[in-house]
């Protein structure tokens, strides 16, 4: 079972097996949102500027796994030299897996890394984690969504359980408004003598670029495993993908008198009933769209509240409290559910999901391992 593995030249085209395997591994699961294969051909391609400073290794066991690596020159986690791996796929195959991941690992060390986290596809930025739990649940577009081995022959490699992650289905909107309704009215009235909360529309996000490049770093500078992305990046692909999926009706963020962003949540209405091996006329996750395609989702409409944040400056005055319970007032008429997404389970901002969850959660994991 030799492996078509090594240092990756992004000069080159993927290899056919890596960019099919998925398609394979899934033909049959009406659940699964496929992968584009043009955005991966894509990312792996000399115009990604990821590659102006770092290094990625590929490998591929054609119908039967399919495994990357990722190297930053300076990246250090708990003060050790760290890589990523990612674009994990696979048959439920051990010696497969134990075969590429060796080969990873053993290029990680040739670029002095020490520890191996995963799985993260380039970035943190980008997809990353394996569902741990209810891996029968449809997902909904950009959720960890994999088979029970995944996680299983990951930790028979050695790797272990590093950050657990947490998805939460809040429920019935019109429940979900009469919970929130007094008490974070009451909230909200305390912060309006310096703050201002607003629709964040596609128009809003554009309009703002020049501060919200420099905010996004700052509130998540701390998240694990942070990256900053590349300003020419984030105003072009990462906006784009923003503004063109958003929910306008739900997302909101925080201005104080100056006009300078104090906090946001970019919220998106749950594409997956248009973009899953289910679905009619089979759009895809990555081009889908709010204006074109949110009055063409079925009922039960699923909110995805996704990625929400608060400046340094407006820390500890409940503003993530108040900016959740926004979403949640705005979505009666509009959505049935909502699910606060993928929140790290450490992470105080999971507060307000955590106290409102009616209807479970599905759990995520990144792994790591220690390599030299």
């Amino acid at each position: 079972m030799q492996p078509d593995a090594g240092s990756w030249n992004p000069a080159e085209a993927l290899p056919d097996a890596f960019l099919q395997l998925p398609q394979q591994l899934f033909a049959n699961d009406l659940r699964w949102i496929p992968e584009n294969p043009a955005a991966v051909q894509a990312a792996f391609a000399q115009g990604n500027r990821w590659f102006d400073s770092n290094h990625a290794w590929l490998g591929v066991i054609p119908g039967v796994a399919r495994l990357a690596g990722f190297c930053y020159p300076d990246m250090r986690i708990d003060g050790k030299p760290a890589a990523f791996f990612g674009y994990f796929d696979c048959l439920p195959d051990l010696q497969a897996c134990r075969t590429l991941f060796a080969e990873m690992e053993q290029w990680a060390r040739s670029q002095g890394a020490q520890v191996v986290y995963g799985p993260i596809n380039f970035s943190t930025f980008g997809h990353y984690r394996l569902r741990l739990d209810n891996f029968n649940r449809a997902p909904f577009v950009g959720e960890p969504y994999n088979p029970e081995w995944y996680p299983e022959l990951v930790q028979q490699l050695g790797y272990q359980l590093s950050h657990q992650y947490s998805s939460e289905l809040l429920g019935d909107t019109r429940v979900l408004l009469t919970d929130v309704g007094d008490k974070y009215a009451r909230q909200a009235a305390a912060l309006t003598d310096d703050l201002t909360l607003r629709p964040l529309t596609a128009e809003v996000w554009n309009s703002n670029l020049d501060q919200l490049y420099p905010l996004v770093h700052s509130i998540f500078a701390d998240n694990f495993a942070f990256t900053p992305i590349d300003e020419d990046s984030f105003r072009g692909g990462f906006s784009r993908s923003v503004t063109r999926q958003l929910c306008p009706k739900t997302s909101v963020v925080a201005f104080d008198h100056n006009e300078n962003i104090a906090g946001f949540f970019l919220c998106y209405p749950d594409y997956a009933p248009l973009t899953n091996r289910a679905s009619d006329g089979l759009l895809c996750a990555d081009t889908v769209g709010f204006d074109q395609h949110a009055d063409l989702l079925p009922s039960p409409r699923r909110l995805i509240a996704k990625t929400g944040g608060v400046a340094p400056a407006y820390r500890n005055r409940k503003l993530f409290s108040v900016l959740s319970a926004s979403i949640a007032l705005k979505c009666p008429g509009h959505y049935e559910q909502v699910v606060a997404a993928t929140v790290r389970e450490d992470n105080l901002s999971r507060n307000f999901a955590s106290r409102h969850c009616t209807s479970g959660r599905t759990h995520y994991g990144l792994f790591c391992r220690e390599i030299a």
